[in-house]
């Protein structure tokens, strides 16, 4: 396989171009694509699978807001080829600076290839790492810059694939010759699930080994007034998440979002919120948050001793 070629698939096997030049934001360091969320601090881990060793890895973290020109980045790092079982000691090390533009697409302005000390440049309107609207059998053109081979390249989003380990609705991307297939599936809100290529007959690729945990947050207004107390509560957590399960303290529960509750009973509630992904969950639990006080209606009536 072409240096280049390795090149793409340690980045990804879909680059985007676009003939518009691309306007950005404050926000442009903070990407919220649907299909590439990060943001500074965040960390995906890969695993090789087919040709690769079982357990060698890839990670890409993001470790640094720079500009390029005036435009605020996301640095990310991209570690191991499946050379080695920790990715740290992988000679192979790349530098991807990420910007998302107005209209929600993720832009790979400039890279560094560590080992080889090469740069790569593509400027603010020239690659594209995923558009924010990718539509179903839309032919993109790789714009290969100083990278020739590439030039011409079409990438393909063939289908929905359902199906794929815990995730569905994942996306199909389809690029390079039928001997020589790089095919990438990606998922809403967690980027890349699954990519393979293959070279010469031998298939190799990766697959997320672990993505960030969500982190539980809620509200709930009003959280204080008499029975029957009818409460709002807000889902605030953050991260991929796929099921949300809410303990009212009452012996009542929910799946929804965002349930509304009644309490009948005077009382002080503790609640609790779990948020769960296809990599584990996470709860927050608030003590005593609700209280539900007497109704004006129900009478007091105070117990009195004997003499």
């Amino acid at each position: 396989m072409k240096r280049v070629i390795i090149l793409l698939g340690l980045i990804s096997a879909f680059l985007f171009c676009s003939v518009a030049s691309a306007t950005f934001g404050s926000n442009s360091a903070t990407l919220t694509n649907l299909y590439m969320p990060f943001k500074l601090g965040d960390k995906l881990s890969y695993t090789g699978t087919g040709t690769f060793s079982p357990g060698y890895g890839r990670y890409l973290q993001a470790v640094a807001v720079e500009k390029v020109g005036s435009v605020s980045c996301l640095k990310i790092l991209v570690r191991g080829h499946a050379n080695r079982p920790n990715p740290d000691d992988d000679p192979e090390k790349y530098d991807l600076w990420m910007a998302e533009d107005q209209d929600g697409n993720v832009r790979l302005l400039k890279g560094y290839a560590h080992e080889s000390g090469e740069s790569f440049s593509f400027g603010s309107s020239g690659m594209l790492w995923m558009p924010a609207n990718p539509a179903l059998g839309q032919v993109f053109r790789q714009l290969g810059d100083e990278y020739t081979q590439v030039q011409a390249t079409n990438v393909t989003v063939d289908k929905l694939s359902n199906g794929l380990g815990p995730f569905s609705g994942c996306l199909k991307f389809r690029d390079g010759p039928d001997q020589d297939v790089d095919i990438e599936y990606v998922a809403p809100r967690i980027g890349s699930v699954k990519e393979e290529w293959n070279s010469g007959g031998h298939t190799n690729g990766w697959i997320l080994a672990a993505g960030p945990l969500p982190v539980a947050a809620f509200t709930a207004i009003p959280a204080s007034d008499r029975v029957p107390l009818a409460v709002s509560f807000t889902d605030q957590s953050t991260g991929y998440i796929t099921s949300w399960s809410w303990d009212f303290g009452d012996g009542a529960t929910s799946t929804e979002q965002n349930p509304m509750h009644t309490y009948r009973t005077p009382d002080n509630y503790t609640v609790g919120l779990t948020v769960t992904s296809p990599w584990g969950s996470n709860t927050e639990e608030k003590t005593d948050y609700i209280l539900a006080l007497r109704s004006k209606s129900t009478p007091w009536i105070p117990l009195l001793l004997g003499d």
